[in-house]
């Protein structure tokens, strides 16, 4: 490659780089300032730039739909690449696991929530909720693309109409995330024509880039019109990669791909929270009390205790305020004669679990 070019690096502002092979300019008599070129980069920070840019990019796509239903300015696009790029390669593939555009921006500026494990609630490799639909067609070799022979792969962001299927067979419309929100995929294979396929034969399908070779079809027999079907779960890859799945044969065969259903993660909801009634203590002049709500209803946990006295400032509360996190109430009336105190207890449980 000719090294002279210029590659143009966006961070922070619009600032750009040379690369070239010329040397400086010698200074002339007249006064006038040489002129300084930057050295030539290294394959490794050419190298850098370059994934830097990939990563951004692809950062973008993914957050395209969001800052549209925000309604951000279309300047976003550019003004996003620019914070995006003044990280590092390796901070923005953390950066690219991220959800969301704030949540997005908030790491590429701050780095908070790069360090942040995620909870199981929301995980997409475990505790997994099955999004079914009804089964349309994926891949269809026969239509688009010919048999396959060896490692084929398929990106869960195009529709069946790249790949012989239908327009409607749109994953990610279809179960309502993005590419890499798949923890699996519910699909049926079917191998058709091994006329050249030689037996035994067989097919695997697994995650992009993996080695897995457990296989889901076998054939014996050689024929054109010899086919044969298996129904499995199979395991997405969540990188940034292309493709999310790829299909493995031993020999040309087409190869048939339905799709019925996603295992994807579940939407956080709001907690489903209840008040008991109160119960009601008479608790007798300057005696110490501790009220005890009632309990909450099978199903529920206490998060929080409301308490009250019957008239104010007749209790002096052992906790400041009215309303406490705990079980009971406890304080002493300080008032001459016996009043009665109130306990509620707030109950919260996760809905749908």
């Amino acid at each position: 490659m000719n090294n002279r070019y210029v590659i143009g690096v966006l961070a922070a502002g619009f600032m750009a780089f040379s690369i070239g092979s010329v040397s400086a300019l010698e200074a002339t008599g007249s006064g006038e300032k040489a002129l300084q070129v930057a050295p030539p980069l290294t394959a490794d920070q050419k190298s850098e730039a370059v994934q830097r840019m990939v990563f951004a990019k692809s950062i973008i796509a993914r957050l395209e739909s969001e800052a549209n239903r925000m309604g951000l300015a279309a300047e976003w696009k550019q003004a996003t690449l620019n914070i995006l790029l003044s990280n590092s390669s390796s901070k923005l593939a953390q950066i690219a696991r991220i959800g969301g555009y704030q949540a997005t921006m908030d790491a590429a500026t701050t780095g908070k929530g790069l360090a942040v494990t995620p909870k199981a609630f929301g995980s997409t490799v475990d505790d997994l909720i099955f999004k079914p639909w009804t089964p349309c067609r994926f891949v269809d070799t026969r239509v688009i693309g010919g048999k396959v022979a060896g490692t084929r792969g398929y990106d869960l962001s195009l529709t069946g109409a790249s790949y012989g299927g239908v327009a409607g067979c749109d994953p990610t419309t279809l179960a309502g995330v993005g590419e890499n929100s798949f923890g699996a995929m519910a699909m049926n294979l079917t191998i058709v024509d091994t006329s050249t396929a030689g037996v035994p034969g067989f097919l695997a399908a697994r995650p992009a880039g993996s080695a897995g070779l457990t296989s889901l079809v076998n054939w014996y027999v050689a024929g054109a019109t010899v086919s044969d079907a298996n129904a499995a779960i199979v395991q997405m890859d969540q990188s940034l990669g292309a493709d999310e799945f790829e299909v493995v044969t031993s020999g040309p065969v087409h190869v048939v791909i339905d799709l019925f259903g996603a295992f994807i993660a579940p939407n956080p909801t709001p907690l489903q929270c209840v008040n008991t009634a109160e119960s009601s203590t008479l608790v007798g002049a300057g005696a110490n009390f501790s009220l005890d709500p009632p309990a909450c209803p099978a199903g529920y946990s206490q998060v929080s205790t409301r308490c009250r006295a019957e008239f104010f400032n007749t209790f002096n509360w052992a906790t400041i305020g009215t309303s406490f996190s705990g079980s009971d109430c406890q304080g002493t009336n300080t008032a001459g004669v016996a009043h009665n105190g109130y306990a509620m207890a707030i109950c919260c449980r996760v809905p749908g679990r």
